[in-house]
């Protein structure tokens, strides 16, 4: 029988630390794409919560992205 609610086996990012702005912006375009990705998504962003300095330069390095 298959399990319908299984969750998958990916492992959440281990250092959000030092996270890049084109790895943020990636993991969202797949959280976006696939409800598998969400998990890891909503990992990061409760990590980026507690680390101001982390969100502060994700900031810079976007806005020289766009």
């Amino acid at each position: 029988m298959k399990l319908y609610n299984a969750q998958p086996n990916k492992p959440l990012p281990a250092d959000v630390e030092h996270i890049t702005a084109s790895e943020y912006l990636a993991a969202c375009a797949r959280a976006a794409s696939n409800g598998v990705e969400k998990p890891a998504l909503r990992h990061i962003h409760e990590e980026l919560k507690r680390l101001p300095k982390t969100r502060q330069r994700l900031a810079f390095e976007m806005l020289q992205l766009a």
